[in-house]
């Protein structure tokens, strides 16, 4: 029975001996792969951090084109304001100097038209106060001509129709 025990002993002693050895080589089995894919994941960690890096230069780089061609447009556009502007303000410069000079013949003409009215109407005023003059001359003569007992009947009658063109006259002129 001891013999049975000492050889059960020794084989469970091989067999834990065994089962050692293939759990220190399973584990460094498990050490090189895990050391492998460690060595794996840190070059690929390189690699995406030159591609990040990479990217980040171009993006800079595209950002500095981007920002240059906006500030050339933003000049081109500040060029063509300011010509507009200035056409504008030529424009605007012509127009009042036609308003101007469009003005200044309409004052002329106004003055022309309020001249020729005051002439017309003092020429009308003269005319009027001549017919009046005219009237009271006639009408004075007729008076003297009814006193004058040597006046006929002709002659008031004459004085009658002066006097009635002078006052169709005066008529004419007060219209």
């Amino acid at each position: 029975a001891e013999d049975k025990l000492s050889v059960a002993t020794k084989k469970l002693q091989e067999a834990n001996a065994k089962a050692e050895k293939q759990a220190k080589e399973a584990k460094k089995k498990a050490a090189e792969k895990a050391k492998k894919e460690k060595q794996q994941a840190e070059k690929a960690a390189k690699e995406l951090k030159k591609k990040e890096q990479k990217a980040k230069k171009q993006e800079e780089k595209a950002k500095k084109q981007a920002k240059k061609k906006a500030d050339k447009a933003a000049k081109e556009l500040k060029k063509k304001e300011q010509k507009a502007k200035k056409v504008a303000a030529e424009k605007k410069a012509k127009e009042e100097k036609a308003l101007k000079k469009q003005q200044q013949k309409q004052k002329e003409i106004d003055t022309a038209k309020r001249i020729a009215e005051r002439k017309a109407a003092e020429a009308k005023a003269k005319k009027l106060k001549e017919a009046e003059q005219s009237l009271k001359a006639l009408e004075m003569k007729k008076k003297n001509a009814i006193m004058s007992e040597k006046s006929s009947a002709a002659s008031i009658k004459s004085a009658d129709a002066e006097i009635a063109a002078a006052a169709k006259k005066l008529a004419e002129l007060k219209k």
